[in-house]
């Protein structure tokens, strides 16, 4: 289930947040990366994390996407 995160960056968004450092939080749920990537529409990277530099990521917006 998606959590409504309360800030004024995140007003009336659905925020998947995603720590690899980080097993739960109090406050919203911790997804981890590959199900962020499933569901979000738009992913930004806020922290070079070492396991988020080597990702490749691909998704049917990519022109050679293959599932």
């Amino acid at each position: 289930m998606n959590q409504r995160v309360t800030s004024p960056l995140s007003d009336g968004l659905d925020v998947l947040p995603v720590e690899p450092n980080i097993a739960s939080y109090p406050e919203f749920e911790i997804y981890n990366y590959q199900e962020a990537i499933e569901k979000a529409d738009i992913i930004t990277f806020l922290v070079a994390h070492k396991e988020f530099k080597g990702l490749d990521i691909k998704t049917s917006l990519d022109c050679n996407y293959s599932a």
